[in-house]
């Protein structure tokens, strides 16, 4: 190996700080498609102690009722995990989206 080092410290030394960008950028894409996802929820987790923000936003609309007001909050309530994530990985993201447009 290179200079005496094993495979697991060549890993973490070298290829892992490589993969910075493209896994915050994964994490990120998968994230936001999974947090909003609605179909699966709806036909697969029928319990309400597992419903997700996306249904119990929708149980809050019926025939006789909007109550529009609890929507708004909840969906803000329901944006800001996933806000706080981007934010934090806000630098990786970009760095990783913009990494593959240049020539090397």
């Amino acid at each position: 190996m290179i200079d005496g080092a094993g495979r697991f410290e060549l890993f973490y030394k070298v290829i892992l700080p490589l993969l910075k960008p493209i896994t915050a950028t994964v994490i990120i894409l998968a994230g936001v498609q999974i947090w909003n996802d609605y179909q699966f929820s709806v036909f697969f987790l029928q319990k309400p102690a597992t419903r997700t923000i996306t249904v119990a936003l929708s149980s809050f609309f019926g025939q006789y009722n909007n109550n529009i007001g609890w929507v708004a909050a909840g969906s803000l309530m329901g944006a800001l995990p996933i806000a706080a994530v981007y934010l934090f990985l806000q630098k990786y993201f970009i760095h990783g989206l913009s990494s593959g447009a240049v020539k090397g």
